[in-house]
């Protein structure tokens, strides 16, 4: 996943920056978009925190959206995911609909609800440190 990903590069980078030139209010989108995409925290940072710093993203707009980067979770590709998944003693997750046959894992509402709490609490807490 990580070579397939890492060979579109460019062009996600091209569409993310496409996206936060017309609407810059939605980098927590695109964060969490890439994130997905790239299955890794840091690398979705180094790619669009300076995308949005040469934009004119406001500081704090950064600060707060980057919560949204912790979209790992989406799909079963990634290895504490899948590894939890499958040592979930209750036999819950091991249903049909969680055994490979579905995208999307059972931590997705959680996580969604998660997140939908975290980027409103992001932009309180950057406008006080900030």
């Amino acid at each position: 996943s990580s070579t397939i990903s890492g060979a579109h590069i460019p062009e996600i980078k091209t569409q993310a920056t496409a996206l936060l030139e017309q609407y810059p209010a939605l980098l927590a989108v695109a964060f969490f978009c890439v994130s997905a995409l790239l299955f890794s925290q840091g690398a979705t940072a180094a790619l669009l925190v300076p995308v949005a710093a040469s934009l004119g993203v406001d500081v704090s707009t950064i600060l707060a959206s980057f919560v949204a980067c912790s979209a790992l979770y989406i799909t079963n590709i990634y290895p504490t995911t899948a590894f939890a998944i499958a040592c979930e003693d209750t036999g819950s997750f091991m249903d049909r609909k969680w055994n490979g046959s579905w995208v999307i894992t059972p931590f997705f509402l959680p996580g969604i609800v998660g997140l939908v709490a975290a980027v409103p609490f992001g932009f309180l807490i950057s406008k006080m440190v900030l």
